[in-house]
This record gives C-alpha cells, sequence and structure tokens, in this order.
C-alpha cells in the first residue's frame, strides 16, 4: 500500500543577502580548450585531499570532439590535463558523460565516441590514476557486437570491492528502421575485465532509457529510467526502476505511470542506509503540465509513498537533483514556474518515513526571469547546498548557490557573475565544509568554458549558532519508522522549559516517558527501545513549556 501526498501552491520567496563573514571564493578556474571553441564540463568527483576532478566535452585543433579530463588541487593549482580521442575518428564525437571514484582513489570516466569503422556511438569507459595516467580503456558497441548506437546519457559508479558499473541505453536493431531501445549494463573488475553483460527490456515497452544508476549499500545496482508502449514519442513515458544482483540477476523491476499516465521522467536518484531508493522529476498533468513528483521505493522496489508538488498557475515544475540524509529526511531542487517570476529554485525537504512536506523553500533571480536548482549537497551536521543558476536582467545566467539548516533557515547565498552565461551542474562538500561548484560559463571569445569554483566557509559562530540556537519549536518524526526494536526521536525547543516526551499507545494510555526534566533551548535527541511491547501504532508526545507536538510511530517485529 502507498500513499500519494499532493502539494499544491505554498510559496516562500527568500530575500537576497550575502553573508559575507560566512562564506567567501577560495578560487576560480576556467578551461578553455585549444581551438578556443565548446567546452562543456559534464560531471565532477572530489577525493580526501580536496582534489577536484572534472570531465567534459573539449574540442582539439586536430582531433575534433575530445573526451577532457582535468586534476586541480584543493589550492587551486592545475595539476593536469589529460584529452582522450577515439581511435581513428579525428572529426568525430567523443563525449563523457560521468566520472566516478573507488576507494583507492582510481578515477573512472564513461560516455559515448564515434567509431567510424561502423559508423556507430560506442560507450568508452577509461580507468585514470591519481597521476592522470590510464590504467586501462575498454569499449563497448560498435562493430562485431550487432548492436546500433549507443546513446546518451551514459552513467558510471564503483562497488565496495571496486568493481566498475556503467549503464546507458542502445538500440539492439542495427538493420531495423524502427528505434528499439533497451538499457545495457556492463560491469567490469578493477582490472577492466567484463564480468558480465545486461541488456533489459520491458516487455511491455516500445523503447527503455537510463536515466540514472547508483550501487546500494549491498552492491546491487539500481537504475533508473523511463518505458514507453507507444510509438509516439511525446507521451507515455513511465518510470521505471531496475534492480541486478552483484552477479547480473535480475532481481526486481518497477514502474509508475502518474495521474495522467502519459510523461513521467526521473532525472536523479537517492538511496538510504536501509537502501531505501527515492527518485525525483516530473510528471505531466491533465493540463498537460510537468509537475515535481519525488518517489520512495523499499529495498525490494515496493513503492512507499509518491509525493507531488503543483506551483499555484499549473506550468513547469521539475525536480533535477536529490538527497537523503541519515536522520530521516529527503531534500529535493529543481525549478518551479510562477507567474510574475517564471521559473524558480525551489527546494523541498520531505519526511522519508511518510512523505510528509516539511518545509518548502523558493529563490527568485533578480531578473525575474528562469532560475534553475541543478544540484544539491548535505554535510554531516545536516545543512543543505543547492547550486544551480539564476538569470539577472543585466549580466544574464549567474551562478548561485545557497546554504539552508536542516529547518530550512538561509544561512547564506552566494553569486559568481562570472563573464558571460554561467551555470553550475555539480556540488561537493569537502571535510572541512569547503564548497566546490563545477559547472559552465559562455563568453563572445571563447564560446563555452569548464567552471571550477571553490568557497570557504567561516565556521567560527555559524554552526554553534545553528547547533544551540534553534529558530522555532518543532517535534521530528522518528526515524526509522516503522521501526524494530528501537528509533529515535528529535526534537528542538527556541526557550528553556520543563521538557517531557510521552509515549501512548492508541487507547491513549501512557505506556513510557521518556524525557521528563528541565532542558534550556536546544536540539534533542532520545531513543526509545519497544523491546517489551506488542506491535502496534504509538503516538509520542512532546511539551516543552506551553508547546505541545504528537506525532504517529509505528512498532512491527
Amino acid at each position: 500500500m502507498y500513499k500519494i501526498k499532493i502539494f499544491v501552491g505554498c510559496i516562500i520567496f527568500l530575500s537576497f543577502n550575502v553573508f559575507s563573514q560566512s562564506v567567501q571564493t577560495d578560487w576560480i578556474n576556467r578551461y578553455d580548450g585549444p581551438l578556443n571553441y565548446e567546452d562543456i564540463l559534464n560531471a565532477m568527483v572530489l577525493d580526501n585531499a580536496g582534489n577536484v576532478y572534472v570531465t567534459g566535452g573539449s574540442y582539439g585543433i586536430e582531433s575534433g570532439h575530445d573526451f577532457v579530463m582535468l586534476k586541480y588541487s584543493a589550492s587551486g593549482e592545475l595539476l593536469w590535463i589529460r584529452r582522450y580521442n577515439f581511435t581513428g575518428n579525428e572529426i568525430g564525437y567523443d563525449i563523457p558523460a560521468a566520472i566516478a571514484m573507488d576507494s583507492a582513489e582510481f578515477i573512472y570516466v564513461t560516455g559515448y565516441c564515434w567509431e567510424l569503422s561502423s559508423s556507430k556511438y560506442v560507450a568508452v569507459t577509461i580507468k585514470y590514476d591519481s597521476n592522470g595516467d590510464t590504467v586501462w580503456t575498454r569499449k563497448y558497441g560498435g562493430e562485431g557486437s550487432n548492436l546500433d548506437w549507443v546513446q546518451p546519457p551514459l552513467f558510471v559508479n564503483t562497488d565496495k570491492e571496486n568493481n566498475i558499473y556503467i549503464t546507458g541505453t542502445v538500440d539492439t536493431d542495427p538493420n531495423s528502421i524502427l528505434i528499439a531501445n533497451v538499457i545495457f549494463t556492463v560491469k567490469y573488475n578493477s582490472d577492466g575485465d567484463t564480468l558480465w553483460t545486461r541488456l533489459y527490456h520491458n516487455p511491455n515497452s516500445y523503447l527503455d532509457v537510463a536515466y540514472a544508476m547508483l550501487i546500494d549499500n549491498d552492491g546491487k545496482p539500481l537504475i533508473a529510467g523511463t518505458c514507453q508502449s507507444s510509438f509516439n514519442p511525446t507521451y507515455n513515458n513511465d518510470i521505471q526502476i531496475l534492480k541486478y544482483s552483484s552477479n547480473g540477476d535480475t532481481l526486481w523491476t518497477q514502474t509508475y505511470a502518474g495521474p495522467t499516465n502519459k510523461h513521467d521522467i526521473p532525472n536523479a536518484m537517492a538511496v538510504d542506509k536501509n537502501n531505501n531508493i527515492y527518485i525525483t522529476g516530473s510528471s505531466l498533468n491533465t493540463q498537460l503540465y510537468n509537475e515535481l513528483v519525488t518517489i520512495k521505493f523499499d529495498k525490494y522496489l515496493n513503492q512507499q509513498w509518491v509525493s507531488i508538488y503543483a506551483g499555484t498557475t499549473y506550468r513547469q515544475d521539475e525536480g533535477k537533483a536529490i538527497a537523503v540524509d541519515t536522520d530521516g529526511f529527503v531534500y529535493v531542487t529543481g525549478s518551479s514556474f510562477e507567474t510574475g517570476t517564471y521559473d524558480d529554485i525551489i527546494t523541498i525537504k520531505y519526511n522519508a518515513s511518510t512523505g510528509d512536506t516539511v518545509w518548502i523553500k523558493k529563490y527568485s533571480g533578480s531578473g525575474n526571469y528562469f532560475d534553475s536548482g541543478n544540484a544539491i549537497a548535505l554535510d554531516d551536521q545536516g545543512n543543505i547546498y543547492v547550486t544551480g543558476f539564476e538569470y539577472a536582467s543585466a549580466s544574464g545566467n549567474d551562478i548561485i548557490t545557497i546554504k539552508y539548516d536542516q529547518d530550512g533557515n538561509q544561512k547564506w547565498i552566494q553569486k559568481n557573475n562570472l563573464p558571460g552565461e554561467d551555470k553550475a551542474k555539480a556540488i561537493s562538500i569537502g571535510k572541512n565544509k569547503d564548497v566546490y561548484l563545477a559547472g559552465q560559463s559562455s563568453t563572445g571569445t571563447t564560446y563555452v568554458d569548464f567552471i571550477v569554483i571553490k568557497y570557504l566557509q567561516d565556521q567560527t559562530g555559524v554552526e554553534e549558532e545553528y547547533t544551540n540556537h534553534p529558530n522555532n519549536f518543532y517535534l521530528y518524526q522518528n526515524y526509522p519508522n516503522p521501526f524494530n526494536p528501537s528509533t529515535r526521536i528529535k526534537w528542538q525547543s527556541t526557550v528553556g522549559s520543563h521538557q517531557t516526551i510521552k509515549v501512548f499507545d492508541v487507547l491513549g494510555n501512557e505506556v513510557a516517558k521518556l524525557i521528563d526534566e528541565y532542558k534550556p533551548a536546544g536540539r534533542y535527541e532520545v531513543e526509545f527501545n519497544a523491546n517489551n511491547f506488542p506491535s502496534s501504532v504509538y503516538f509520542y508526545q512532546l511539551k516543552a513549556g506551553m508547546d505541545i507536538s504528537t506525532k504517529k510511530m509505528i512498532f512491527l517485529r
């Protein structure tokens, strides 16, 4: 059984404040390729020392469009550049789509390349060491494979044993004028040996396309994509999820068809510590406008809940990035249309257990035009970082990054108005809470360039203020929920007071008292162990001074 939550029209616009004492730009690096033309960054990864690896496509002087990867030190020094041109396609396209790093800090880049001998696109995966030396290169598809074009996007990820997985979309019928797309997945070991290859075709689908891939905590690959049962490429896409075992066995598949059973797209996926899966994207409504959809599946791909956000003007709303914390909350960012401000950056916090909306924040840029959140990251204190771009009437698109605490309070906003049109695509948080951004910037003289940015945060007082002085009274949903046999309950109070937390059964009888003491203003957590209680629904109630809040929890043996 699952629940659908529809949230309509709660809009919170954020004022623009740059707290210079909290964040500052440490360095900005721009990469313009040798042809001074189109250099489009696609992905970024960060190592434990704060070195940054970015990859994307770049035009070479005599090599066409190539893979390029750059490594920057934590201080912003360019350590090396590596370019890759697929053999024999000096005029062809080689476009890297994704990057991953294993536990030994080897780097893997995958993308698609034009193979002249077969006149097809193939998937190419390259393993580099930290010095930029190529360890191995592997190809999937192309000549002799009885497959037609490999199609973007492609994805790469690694498991705890440093095996490498790539996935994407391939046409399986090179001799037919009809497109017959299926999802392919390849597993390599760390030496580059192919352990297995799988092609997945939904039996009720005409086209299957991959949109995202993750490896869960048990080493099982998860792929989110779409399946299509119509020859019309515009409608009838359903979201589908596919889970393999580490041996390549198909464990479970699941689909989601939105309210209109038309066009549903998964843009991003996350997994929590219990291997529950969360997907965000868009779903077409009855007025043929996109709504922002977020879905939770359990580790067996049973759908748990669906939450749909529709802006007040019912235009275009879309989730583009998703993250999940260890306290039972899910965060989504993307864009949402509003009359007068067009697309705004939207960030939503959900309760992971129930799908209930905890808060929604919107940001409209100074130009009141097209703004978007493209990437999201969390730090170890529960702060949320959203990056993307805003449109400013004087300068065009500017990179913008917003930091929220876990209560949705805005901590700072940082803008970068670089020469040209600027967009951030990726964000990572370093060990010292340094913030790394990667994206692209276009100018009239260098066309499109890579952009990599590092921010420094002033930790003095900022996190202390957050920890000791909450801005509102709140009782959080317990986590996990349902639970067996113990769960954690968190709360916060803005004033010092005598505080109690009591547990009641469904008849209203008090069965446990977890807290009964004076506590100063702050944030707290307590464990409830129900080992001696029967399976049932229970309620826990917080009283702090004049404030009272009650929530439901479920104990299942």
